[in-house]
């Protein structure tokens, strides 16, 4: 196969960037085992080192994306996500929406453990949005192809161990392919991972997911296929609202060379 264009898209506008009681989870997809309906806001916000391009991009630069878990019946649930990405620096100002989001999940047995989930993206982001596309892709790595010019078409597999109080465990991993809406673009094969660890408390939880995607059909070193991300926090578990708050680290060296981390708020609030 040929040598694509997509990753060397994706890290340009990245780099380019620097120049110019619901199952816990920051980036990972939810479990479908308590059935609540749930709606949220999560903010990520990607800090720029100082350089001579960084400290450009505005204090309110980042994605503010609004989320919802709607139950159904007999284990099926449907997960919904529309982000505004905010991305102003100098003059220029690219606000607008990322690609929706839309999923059907599954649970895949009677503790709810186990589950399958499918979506799609669908295309809400232009050519012309060059700097909504790279702010998108910083602030939220995990699920960059929200913010490319395409239809992406997703699925995943997903275990969830959640304790109260006790342990938190949790890993899913899934494919990901990505259709361009642009000229001469190549449809890329992607895989997306999570893993996540620790501890639940009466009335707060605390864990660290490691996740990040890798662009299968992309030629080179696997080392440079992968974009990793290892985020840590803490979220508030009982009542109808509940806040939570994470700090995430790039494990790219050329992406920490730019960016020194990722802060993330999560407000959530449990309707039922």
């Amino acid at each position: 196969m040929k040598s694509s264009k997509f990753l060397v898209t994706i890290l340009a506008a990245m780099i380019s960037s620097f120049e110019g009681i619901h199952a816990q989870q920051f980036n990972m997809s939810p479990s479908p085992f308590d059935g609540k309906m749930t709606i949220g806001l999560k903010v990520n916000k990607p800090f720029f080192k100082k350089s001579e391009y960084g400290d450009n991009y505005s204090g309110s630069s980042g994605v503010y994306k609004v989320y919802g878990y709607f139950p159904l019946k007999n284990n099926w649930q449907i997960n919904a996500a529309v982000p505004l990405v905010v991305s102003k620096t100098g003059d220029y100002n690219e606000t607008g929406l990322g690609n929706l989001y839309v999923e059907i999940q599954k649970a895949l047995n009677s503790t709810r453990r186990t589950w399958l989930a499918f979506g799609i993206f669908i295309p809400m982001v232009g050519s012309d949005n060059y700097l909504r596309q790279s702010m998108g892709a910083l602030a939220d790595p995990y699920r960059f192809v929200q913010y490319m010019q395409g239809v992406s078409i997703s699925s995943t597999f997903g275990y969830n161990l959640t304790d109260k109080p006790g342990p938190i465990f949790g890993a899913d991993l899934g494919p990901d392919l990505f259709i361009p809406t642009y000229q001469d673009g190549d449809v890329e094969l992607l895989l997306h991972y999570g893993v996540k660890g620790g501890y639940q408390f009466n009335a707060v939880a605390a864990w660290a997911e490691l996740n990040g995607t890798m662009i299968v059909t992309e030629e080179g070193d696997l080392s440079d296929k992968w974009i990793n991300q290892v985020n840590f926090g803490t979220q508030y578990i009982k009542g109808t609202f509940r806040p939570g708050i994470f700090y995430g680290i790039y494990l790219n060296k050329d992406l920490r060379e730019g960016i020194s981390g990722l802060l993330g708020v999560n407000l959530q609030v449990v309707l039922n």
